[in-house]
């Protein structure tokens, strides 16, 4: 398990770095930069875990709840943020 956790972590660190450090950040174009970090982490992620990906797939009407209940607690925090930043 910690091995296949080091790449990512290291790599993460490496994209981290050329995307937001003062001395490389203009090396690269952000969004590019964004796309590809999350793009081969992604990939690396699904490679990591292909043999146990059919589990996470599985439909659950359970799932429809917490993602409705989820989305609405994300909007009421966003709408909290609004009011906090328009009242500075």
């Amino acid at each position: 398990m910690m091995q296949t956790l080091v790449l990512p972590c290291l790599l993460a660190n490496i994209f981290w770095f050329f995307i937001f450090s003062p001395l490389t950040a203009h090396m690269i174009n952000f969004w590019i930069g964004m796309s590809l970090a999350s793009g081969s982490l992604a990939l690396i992620g699904i490679v990591t875990i292909r043999k146990n990906i059919t589990k996470g797939l599985t439909f659950k009407p359970v799932n429809i709840i917490v993602g409705v209940m989820t989305a609405t607690m994300l909007y009421g925090l966003f709408w909290v943020g609004h009011a906090v930043s328009t009242s500075l």
